[in-house]
């Protein structure tokens, strides 16, 4: 079997809560199963994993059956973004390398593109540690180690935006997404272990904060949920740390709101199934999906 079904008990902090209907377990088993789940990503009925350990990005489809591999040969995956039209954009830590089928259905690279720190005094070449997409895909933001700053690419070829420069941001962004009215929501682990909501002038907004009670804290993978909170939208965080591993609920202002589940193993990157209705966790050696509105 490719997958395995559990039912979750609602959860509710508030009246306004989102409900987890059930979960959906893919990539776990079989010959082919994941190594390490970094990130997740779905496009066209399809769900795409970084597999950092197998340097591959694997296609399931929503049952979880396995549908393809790409190989990313020598370079370990961090982030993965598929377009609509098709294109794979997976990030390693020093190149973003854009894919799509050929007509003879093999993969192959069409372009690359490096994080553009060049206006900003960096002399050496950032790493690389997260990637997330617009909305409507247009840009791709890559978050960067060391130097801190997040930089904004167009999807078409990868030159930099020049209006939207390089922001700032002041801690290392582990793993980012996009929010509401420009915001984006970073949480970087390891050494600051802090989530943060940033203006889109980089500035912050908010600050994430551990819920009351939570004795260990190592956030990881973030996701901004538009029509989550009553459609008011809500963002979710995982928690990695062991004793408190889960993933957390707060509003776009950001008031903790709850649990989403607490059934997980090691969650890294979070995302929004292209339906809007379910969260994709890429969790340790398995993808999560976790059914939260009805279809």
């Amino acid at each position: 079997m490719a997958t395995k079904n559990r039912k979750r008990v609602a959860f509710r902090a508030t009246n306004e809560q989102p409900v987890v209907k059930d979960t959906t377990e893919i990539g776990y088993q079989g010959l082919f199963r994941l190594g390490w789940a970094r990130n997740v990503t779905s496009a066209n009925n399809e769900i795409f994993v970084a597999d950092h350990v197998n340097s591959q990005v694997k296609v399931y489809n929503k049952e979880g059956f396995l549908l393809d591999s790409l190989s990313t040969r020598d370079s370990r995956p961090l982030g993965v973004v598929a377009h609509p039209d098709g294109r794979v954009f997976v990030a390693d830590s020093s190149m973003v390398k854009v894919y799509s089928l050929s007509s003879q259905q093999m993969w192959q690279q069409l372009y690359e593109f490096p994080p553009f720190v060049d206006c900003c005094g960096v002399n050496e070449r950032p790493e690389i540690v997260s990637m997330v997409s617009t909305e409507d895909k247009t840009k791709i933001l890559l978050g960067t180690r060391f130097n801190d700053f997040i930089t904004v690419h167009d999807s078409n070829d990868g030159s930099p935006i020049v209006e939207d420069a390089p922001l700032a941001i002041g801690i290392c962004p582990s793993y980012i997404d996009c929010g509401p009215s420009g915001h984006i929501i970073v949480s970087s682990y390891g050494v600051e272990d802090k989530v943060q909501i940033i203006d889109a002038n980089g500035k912050l907004y908010h600050n994430i904060d551990p819920p009351e009670g939570v004795q260990s804290w190592i956030p990881s993978g973030v996701c901004f949920d538009k029509d989550g909170y009553d459609g008011r939208g809500c963002y979710y965080v995982a928690n990695w740390a062991v004793g408190d591993r889960g993933i957390y609920v707060y509003s776009t202002s950001g008031h903790y709101l709850g649990v989403v589940t607490r059934d997980v193993y090691n969650p890294n990157g979070l995302s929004m199934a292209e339906d809007k209705k379910s969260l994709l966790v890429a969790d340790d050696r398995s993808v999560k999906i976790i059914h939260l509105r009805e279809d």
